[in-house]
């Protein structure tokens, strides 16, 4: 874990607030220097500390069907299966965790048709047992980031 100092942990949090604020503004409200805000924030950038991208809700941009996967692996198989959903256009989000599932996916298609279609693909990975599919009906947290569907390659046509 990389450990963060007070200037950078103020940087996240007024940039979570407004991801457009100009550095020279927070290097502002936060006393110090532009040169020095600028640097914190290559700096948080480059060790994947942080990212900054637009957040929406899938719902309003297209994707009918978000949902939840809970998958169930072989346990030695955990790292290399999350590895792999990371790099499909559909899934937002992985985390290898603790319960009933080993992994937890956030994925958003564009159709019931499209979400068989990838619930087909990852139960032919080597190592998933089984998988639990919960759909999102509403999303009350916008934290979608369509630039990760557009940078993937996804779009109507997959």
């Amino acid at each position: 874990m990389k450990l963060l100092d007070q200037t950078e942990l103020k940087i996240i949090s007024l940039l979570q607030q407004d991801g457009r604020m100009p550095l020279s503004k927070i290097a502002e409200i936060l006393s110090t220097t532009d040169i020095t805000v600028r640097r914190k924030v290559r700096r948080l950038i480059k060790d994947k500390i942080m990212r900054i991208s637009v957040s929406c809700n899938p719902y309003d941009v297209g994707f009918s069907s978000p949902v939840i996967i809970g998958i169930s692996v072989e346990q030695e198989k955990d790292v290399d299966i999350a590895m792999q959903l990371t790099s499909l256009p559909e899934v937002q989000f992985v985390a290898i965790t603790t319960g009933p599932y080993e992994i937890i996916s956030h994925v958003a298609v564009k159709s019931n048709q499209k979400l068989h279609d990838f619930l087909t693909k990852i139960g032919s990975i080597d190592g998933v047992k089984s998988t639990q599919t919960f759909l999102m009906l509403k999303i009350l947290e916008k934290n979608w980031n369509i630039a990760d569907y557009t940078s993937k390659g996804h779009s109507d046509e997959n």
